[in-house]
């Protein structure tokens, strides 16, 4: 149990560092920096992998080692049972996690290209797939909404208060609203209301 709450806090120091690196080098180069990025996804979804796979090898020693729950192994059930209750309980969300990740960044190179990159560039569409993936099903619906307030909140200060009209880079707005969603999760996890949402308790 300890070496996962180890790997948890990994995660956690993982995407916030990885988090505020992207967001202060495209403050100073104004440009995303797609080493830091793609080096941040490898160490994440390492992280998930080695989380899954060590949950699941202490799932399946704790059943063998209690005298009711080693029936739930062989020779006395087939060894399909644990293997699907290990992919539904250990596996599942993290793949949750990876395919909203895809979908979002699908739906950002959609949008680049209808666009004709007006609104964002491919690199953004891969920063959404990071912060996608840092947050998380169900806290990627919080992200979403705050991104978005925050994004047209910039957009209605610049365009009447700076009389600015150009459209504003979504970057440092989507790894700002992945940070604050992290901590809320952290520190306000019970009293967000979507448990209800999650594959597993």
């Amino acid at each position: 149990m300890q070496t996962l709450q180890i790997l948890k806090l990994i995660e956690i120091a993982a995407s916030f560092f990885w988090t505020l690196a992207l967001l202060y080098d495209y403050q100073k180069n104004k440009k995303i920096n797609l080493l830091l990025l793609r080096s941040g996804i490898i160490v994440l979804m390492s992280v998930f992998i080695l989380t899954a796979y060590l949950s699941t090898s202490l799932q399946f020693q704790a059943w063998k080692n209690d005298p009711m729950s080693q029936y739930l192994l062989p020779p006395h059930s087939p060894i399909a049972y644990f293997y699907n209750y290990a992919i539904y309980r250990f596996w599942l969300p993290y793949a949750l996690d990876i395919m909203i990740s895809i979908a979002w960044a699908f739906y950002l190179l959609l949008l680049c290209k209808y666009s004709n990159r007006r609104f964002l560039d491919e690199k953004e569409a891969c920063m959404g797939f990071f912060t996608a993936l840092i947050v998380g099903w169900p806290n990627f619906i919080i992200y979403i909404f705050l991104l978005f307030g925050l994004v047209v909140l910039r957009q209605i200060f610049n365009y009447y208060v700076l009389r600015k009209k150009e459209l504003i880079s979504i970057t440092p707005y989507m790894a700002i609203s992945a940070i604050l969603v992290v901590s809320l999760s952290l520190f306000y996890g019970d009293r967000l209301g979507l448990d209800k949402l999650k594959l597993v308790s």
